[in-house]
Protein backbone atom coordinates (compact mmCIF):
# COMPACT_ATOMS: atom_id res chain seq x y z
CA UNK A 1 0.00 0.00 0.00
CA UNK A 2 0.85 3.48 0.61
CA UNK A 3 2.33 3.28 4.00
CA UNK A 4 5.18 5.48 5.30
CA UNK A 5 8.54 3.62 5.00
CA UNK A 6 11.44 4.30 7.62
CA UNK A 7 11.51 8.20 7.31
CA UNK A 8 15.07 8.26 7.57
CA UNK A 9 15.91 5.56 5.18
CA UNK A 10 16.30 7.34 1.66
CA UNK A 11 18.76 9.63 3.55
CA UNK A 12 20.49 7.26 5.42
CA UNK A 13 20.65 5.34 2.05
CA UNK A 14 22.32 8.77 0.33
CA UNK A 15 24.64 9.28 3.57
CA UNK A 16 26.35 5.50 2.03
CA UNK A 17 25.92 6.24 -1.05
CA UNK A 18 28.01 9.63 -1.06
CA UNK A 19 30.39 7.99 0.90
CA UNK A 20 30.71 5.22 -2.59
CA UNK A 21 31.44 8.17 -4.54
CA UNK A 22 33.84 9.41 -2.32
CA UNK A 23 35.46 6.49 -2.63
CA UNK A 24 35.27 5.86 -6.11
CA UNK A 25 36.99 9.52 -6.45
CA UNK A 26 40.03 8.57 -4.28
CA UNK A 27 40.33 5.54 -6.63
CA UNK A 28 40.00 7.76 -9.97
CA UNK A 29 43.03 9.41 -8.52
CA UNK A 30 45.36 6.72 -7.68
CA UNK A 31 47.35 4.57 -10.01
CA UNK A 32 44.85 3.10 -12.87
CA UNK A 33 45.15 1.85 -16.13
CA UNK A 34 43.52 4.00 -18.77
CA UNK A 35 40.62 1.96 -19.60
CA UNK A 36 39.87 1.68 -15.21
CA UNK A 37 40.06 5.19 -15.47
CA UNK A 38 37.86 5.49 -17.86
CA UNK A 39 35.61 2.93 -16.90
CA UNK A 40 35.09 4.43 -13.10
CA UNK A 41 34.94 7.98 -14.44
CA UNK A 42 31.80 7.25 -16.33
CA UNK A 43 30.36 5.44 -13.41
CA UNK A 44 30.83 8.66 -11.17
CA UNK A 45 28.65 10.66 -13.67
CA UNK A 46 26.13 8.18 -13.72
CA UNK A 47 26.20 7.97 -9.56
CA UNK A 48 27.21 11.59 -9.25
CA UNK A 49 23.02 12.36 -11.07
CA UNK A 50 22.03 9.46 -8.92
CA UNK A 51 23.15 11.45 -5.65
CA UNK A 52 21.55 14.86 -6.91
CA UNK A 53 18.54 13.00 -7.86
CA UNK A 54 18.35 11.17 -4.29
CA UNK A 55 19.22 14.36 -2.18
CA UNK A 56 16.18 15.87 -3.99
CA UNK A 57 14.10 13.39 -2.68
CA UNK A 58 15.63 13.66 0.86
CA UNK A 59 14.76 17.73 1.05
CA UNK A 60 11.46 17.13 -0.58
CA UNK A 61 10.95 14.33 2.64
CA UNK A 62 9.94 11.91 0.46
CA UNK A 63 8.91 8.38 2.05
CA UNK A 64 6.42 6.64 0.25
CA UNK A 65 6.57 4.97 -2.99
CA UNK A 66 3.09 6.05 -4.08
CA UNK A 67 4.89 10.41 -3.69
CA UNK A 68 5.32 12.16 -7.32
CA UNK A 69 8.58 12.58 -6.87
CA UNK A 70 9.51 8.79 -6.58
CA UNK A 71 7.25 7.47 -9.37
CA UNK A 72 8.47 10.11 -11.62
CA UNK A 73 11.72 8.49 -11.53
CA UNK A 74 10.65 4.98 -12.93
CA UNK A 75 11.60 4.25 -16.02
CA UNK A 76 8.98 2.11 -18.27
CA UNK A 77 10.47 -0.13 -20.74
CA UNK A 78 9.03 -2.87 -23.22
CA UNK A 79 10.49 -5.62 -22.65
CA UNK A 80 9.90 -8.69 -25.34
CA UNK A 81 12.48 -11.02 -23.54
CA UNK A 82 10.66 -11.00 -20.13
CA UNK A 83 10.00 -14.82 -18.51
CA UNK A 84 6.86 -14.76 -18.37
CA UNK A 85 4.24 -16.97 -19.58
CA UNK A 86 0.52 -15.75 -19.73
CA UNK A 87 -1.78 -18.55 -18.26
CA UNK A 88 -4.81 -17.52 -20.83
CA UNK A 89 -3.02 -17.51 -23.99
CA UNK A 90 -0.67 -20.36 -24.92
CA UNK A 91 2.21 -18.30 -25.84
CA UNK A 92 4.70 -16.29 -24.13
CA UNK A 93 3.31 -12.16 -24.47
CA UNK A 94 5.66 -8.70 -24.47
CA UNK A 95 5.23 -7.09 -20.40
CA UNK A 96 5.67 -3.35 -19.45
CA UNK A 97 8.45 -3.72 -17.49
CA UNK A 98 9.27 -1.10 -14.71
CA UNK A 99 13.02 -0.08 -13.69
CA UNK A 100 14.39 2.69 -11.08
Amino acid sequence: GDSAAEPKALSGFNTDWIRQINFMVELVRGQLSPLQRTILGAKLVIDVHARDTVSTMVKANISRVNDFEWQRQLRYYWDEEVDDYCSYVDEPHEDCVIRQ
